[in-house]
């Protein structure tokens, strides 16, 4: 029995425990797909919110036809950390600079999102003869390339401009 109390403690601490965030741009992300899947990452750019829209972009630049944008999609243990609002929770955060403004999208701009990259769709299945470019990919229509789980948003220059 007193053997099982220091496994328990490590499994808690080992689930508990914040992934590194590695700051990296999103065309690194696309470019180099495999290595970032399932990594914890940190991206500075600005969200782009509205109905059928999560989206994030930063300045980088991708190949000539690329959507350079990943899906965003909040982690139910998200937190906002710094500055005044982080008493709110992302989702709370974010229905707030959303609100009234269904018809439009919401633009935020300098945003540090931190959370971990899918850049394969592990939900699904698919057989060998079919080409990775048909393959599904995240979001609305699954037309983004990669999804980015948040665990945490910081806002550096909040600003809401609407589109």
């Amino acid at each position: 029995f007193l053997y099982l109390i220091p496994a328990i403690t490590l499994a808690q601490t080992a689930t508990s425990a914040k992934p590194p965030f590695r700051k990296t741009t999103v065309s690194d992300i696309l470019a180099a797909s495999a290595a970032y899947d399932g990594k914890g990452v940190e991206v500075r750019g600005y969200l782009r919110l509205g109905p059928e829209r999560s989206m994030f972009k930063d300045s980088s630049k991708c190949e000539t036809g690329k959507n350079c944008s990943l899906w965003v999609e909040l982690d139910r243990r998200c937190v906002v950390v710094g500055g005044a609002r982080r008493t709110d929770t992302c989702e709370q955060q974010l229905a707030k600079i959303i609100k009234g403004n269904s018809e439009n999208d919401s633009l935020v701009e300098g945003i540090v999102l931190r959370g971990l990259v899918d850049t394969v769709r592990h939900d699904v299945t698919y057989d060998s003869s079919v080409p990775p470019s048909v393959r599904v990919g995240f979001g609305h229509l699954s037309v983004y390339p990669a999804q980015i789980r948040v665990r945490e948003i910081e806002f550096k220059r909040p600003k809401k401009r609407m589109r």
